[in-house]
């Protein structure tokens, strides 16, 4: 029953009425139609799209603290919800997300623990993770112990650990949700000891909130006398109420101006004085029985190191955030690709796409002036280049083959592809060159059966491609800092070999960048029915409110006959659709009376349905033609489609304690489907040549229910002679 309530509600939803055809110039053109272009499309994702305008997208919501294994689960994805997983994730942790210029862009969901992250940092750690980079909390803590003896033996490394295993039954929900997000995150590599490793998010996490509370301890007992002894692991991790903004690599204003300020690298850190005091983080209680002076030389060392481990991992954040890849591709003309009618021969000659990449750099000022400080602190030097191609780095091409059987390898991928210059190579295992481009050669496939003396009809189709650049298949300790930082080996810096690692079997499955290449291809197929049609029509359906997002898309790629083939269903050609899209509603906040305790309860509900699939059917098209006009419509309705419903509770507050009133966060498997009909109607142009009609052309609406619906199409129609 909850299915069907569900898609009763989705067909209301989803399928769009009737729409009256916008009015316009029709013409009949006679003669080919406009030359189709070959495209790279850029597979967008959250991270490519802050290195290019420095936007985050909107917030997971995690609403339970038993929700840390599913957030775990959702960054280490690494797909389009790793990054808005994290958001959340840090947010329910306690953590503000800050701009540049220190303006709240996420606050957290119940209290705070009194620390930040700058947004480049959010992006930087996922990015970093995602890549293999890597630490632990031995490297970590020996790394600001540094070589001073005193400050090894008090073993911050096994602090920090026995901190974190303590903070998993915290009392505050932050506290808890933190510690076990970051045992989480150690699915792969389990965080068993202080020298199991940790991925870029995990060392940040502990990093930022170690830090901070090292320096509350710092600033706690500035006034008081001192004892050596080990601090108690309870006090680690503790409650904090107020938020105090650390700065990640450098101070507001720096980033304003980013290179006037280099000298002072206490203002630099963003600690200034505080860095300068000891601290009841190591115990010292009691009667002082060392000199004031000595103490600050026993301390000084630390100081400074968390001034480095901060600079450092923040730039690393900084230079992930900000690195972009831009593509193009290019083919030389003519344009479409035009397959051989013969069975015999390949070709007809053949074509060479090249594609190119560039790394840009968004910020590099900010980046080179940051990286200035580096150098000064670590003797690490280290310049972004602005702009400059991407060189002798792994690109992974994959064809994306459509439909079902043997006909996805030949009828509906009509080219053979080989790797240029090494045509024995696989073009899932290329390199750039060196100027940034990889290329490979394509060849139309032989017909299975002899055209070349047939009526035959042109069949527009496009093969793609999709490219990935920097793939799993990297070599972590020699591509990454080919990519980022030119080749510089950052373990040789000093500090830095104790802090920074790289761990391949960390890496996750996701590009640094992905396209999809579209090459048109001029195809053919007997002109012998008068019902025959090939080419492809897209439907999109978008409607966005500030409670309810709504995006629909289909793809649909007709199949053309061959000789002596009927069409399925009644006359209607028969298509290959690629569908997908998402749903999501975020109700208003209400306020009621608790029914088991005094006071109201503050909520907040909400949904989200994702949804994709590819398959077989019908398509149906209207269509009626005479010499001088036309009229064109399309209607067509998917079947059941596999979805995922996530729906969620979250308590913002109440009067009952949290334990008892955690709202919840579920996911269930689903179906849905939906359609959509474009009346018939007069539309745009038609071409006429010795090959058949070419219907090409585009409209948008307005549907019911405030949606806006496109379609687009390129179809072929064959028109065979007529018999005497």
């Amino acid at each position: 029953m909850k299915n069907i309530a569900i898609l009763l509600m989705i067909l209301v939803f989803a399928f769009s009425t009737f729409a009256q055809p916008r009015r316009g110039v029709q013409r009949t053109v006679q003669g080919p139609p406009p030359t189709p272009e070959i495209e790279l499309i850029e597979v967008e994702d959250p991270l490519t799209r802050f290195a290019v305008d420095g936007s985050l997208p909107k917030a997971h919501i995690f609403t339970a603290v038993s929700n840390s294994k599913n957030a775990a689960e959702m960054i280490l994805a690494n797909d389009e919800n790793s990054l808005p997983a994290l958001i959340g994730a840090l947010q329910f942790a306690g953590f503000t997300i800050i701009d540049r210029d220190q303006k709240i862009l996420f606050a957290p969901r119940w209290g705070t623990n009194g620390t930040a992250f700058y947004d480049f940092e959010v992006a930087g750690m996922l990015r970093g993770s995602q890549l293999g980079m890597a630490s632990s909390i031995s490297g970590f803590g020996n790394s600001l112990a540094g070589e001073d003896a005193l400050l090894k033996r008090l073993d911050l490394p096994g602090q920090i650990f026995d901190s974190l295993k303590a903070a998993r039954n915290s009392k505050e929900h932050e506290n808890r949700f933190l510690a076990n997000l970051i045992f989480e995150l150690s699915q792969y590599k389990p965080l068993t000891s202080v020298d199991s490793p940790l991925s870029m998010i995990q060392i940040s996490l502990i990093e930022r909130r170690f830090l901070g509370d090292l320096i509350d301890a710092y600033i706690e007992a500035s006034q008081n006398a001192y004892s050596p002894a080990r601090r108690s692991t309870s006090d680690l991790f503790g409650d904090r109420q107020q938020v105090r903004f650390i700065n990640a690599s450098y101070s507001a204003p720096l980033m304003r101006d980013p290179c006037k300020e280099l000298e002072d690298l206490e203002k630099l850190a963003g600690y200034e004085s505080k860095i300068k005091k000891t601290g009841k983080m190591f115990g010292l209680e009691g009667k002082s029985i060392l000199p004031t002076e000595k103490l600050k030389d026993i301390f000084k060392p630390i100081a400074d190191q968390i001034k480095i481990a901060n600079i450092v991992l923040s730039y690393l954040k900084l230079i992930m955030a900000n690195i972009n890849l831009e593509g193009k591709v290019d083919a030389p003309p003519p344009m479409p690709y035009e397959r051989t009618k013969s069975n015999r021969e390949e070709g007809v000659g053949e074509k060479i796409i090249t594609a190119s990449f560039r790394i840009k750099s968004n910020d590099s000022e900010a980046i080179n002036c940051a990286g200035k400080a580096l150098k000064l602190i670590s003797g690490l030097s280290i310049q972004v280049p602005k702009d400059g191609p991407l060189k002798d780095v792994p690109v992974h091409w994959e064809p994306i083959f459509e439909g079902t059987g043997n006909d996805r390898y030949t009828t509906n991928f009509p080219v053979i592809h080989q790797a240029m210059p090494d045509r024995f190579k696989n073009i899932s295992d290329l390199k750039t060159d060196e100027n940034g481009e990889s290329k490979i050669k394509i060849t139309g496939q032989r017909q299975n059966r002899d055209l070349t003396k047939m009526a035959v009809f042109e069949v527009p189709k496009r093969v793609r491609y999709q490219i990935r650049i920097a793939t799993e298949k990297m070599d972590a300790e020699k591509d990454i800092p080919k990519i980022f930082w030119g080749g510089l080996d950052l373990k040789s810096g000093g500090f830095v070999k104790f802090l920074i690692q790289f761990v391949p079997d960390m890496m996750g499955k996701m590009a640094l960048r992905s396209f999809r290449v579209e090459v048109p291809i001029k195809d053919w197929k007997p002109c012998t029915a008068d019902n025959n049609w090939g080419g492809e029509v897209t439907f999109t359906r978008d409607k966005w409110t500030p409670t309810e997002n709504l995006h629909e898309k289909a793809r649909i790629t007709l199949v053309a006959l061959a000789d002596g083939e009927t069409a399925p269903g009644g006359g209607r050609p028969n298509a290959y659709y690629e569908v997908f899209g998402y749903r999501t509603r975020d109700n208003p906040v209400r306020s009621e009376d608790d029914p088991c305790c005094p006071g109201l309860t503050t909520s907040q509900s909400g949904y989200k349905f994702d949804f994709a699939g590819n398959f077989e059917a019908p398509f149906e098209i209207d269509y009626r033609g005479t010499d001088n006009e036309f009229r064109l419509g399309f209607k067509f309705h998917t079947p059941n489609i596999k979805a995922t419903k996530r729906d969620y509770l979250k308590i913002l507050s109440t009067a009952c304690p949290y334990d008892n009133d955690e709202g919840y966060d579920r996911s269930l498997e689903t179906t849905m489907n939906f359609g959509g009909a474009l009346q018939s109607g007069h539309y745009q142009t038609r071409y006429v040549d010795k090959g058949g009609e070419h219907l090409v052309g585009e409209t948008t609406y307005v549907d019911y229910e405030g949606a806006t619906v496109k379609w687009e199409w390129n179809l072929t129609h064959c028109r065979p002679k007529k018999q005497p």
